[in-house]
């Protein structure tokens, strides 16, 4: 008899993987990258082997998996989260504009940067003298935005004025009465 042997040996070992935390999606960031890193290919579900970096715009949870040349795998998954709160925003109703009071105040107020159409932003309150519609603005820093108005209204109505003819000054007549009502 003639006897030989074999090793069989075994390469069970994982690939590693490393995943990135994303940036929070917002108003202002509409789509964030997922990257991984790892000593093997690395597939995100959904998208093409080898595709590192992939963007997405939805936030979820994202899986992604190594696979190694030995055909071991390693998988981990990563939360995409969304902040869309918009801010606050409330408008303070003007003064009317008369013949008095030819300019008025618009305020408002918020929890992020206020900006009145036509003006710099976080000029508040703004002077306005011209009857009309003002659009205003709140951004948060997420980039989310809230809008309102303000009607300002003018009272400018004259008022009536009659003048009741006096008589005629003579010499007998040397005073009148003026009227008017």
């Amino acid at each position: 008899t003639q006897k030989d042997s074999v090793i069989v040996t075994q390469d069970g070992s994982k690939p590693t993987l490393s995943v990135a935390a994303p940036a929070v999606l917002t108003c202002a960031t509409t789509s964030v990258n997922l990257s991984a890193t790892s000593n093997g290919t690395i597939t995100w579900t959904g998208f093409a082997a080898g595709q590192n970096p992939v963007s997405v715009s939805a936030p979820g949870k994202y899986y992604v998996t190594a696979t190694a040349a030995n055909g071991c795998t390693q998988k981990d998954s990563v939360t995409v989260t969304q902040d869309i709160t918009k801010p606050t925003l409330s408008v303070t109703a003007p003064a009317v504009l008369t013949c008095a009071t030819t300019s008025v105040n618009l305020s408002a107020t918020s929890n992020g940067t206020i900006t009145w159409t036509g003006f710099a932003a976080g000029q508040n309150p703004v002077i306005v003298s011209a009857a009309g519609k003002y659009y205003v603005t709140a951004t948060a820093a997420n980039g989310c935005t809230q809008k309102d108005s303000v009607t300002v209204t003018q009272d400018i109505t004259k008022p009536t004025l009659t003048i009741t003819q006096p008589p005629v000054l003579t010499c007998l007549n040397t005073a009148v009465n003026l009227s008017a009502t």
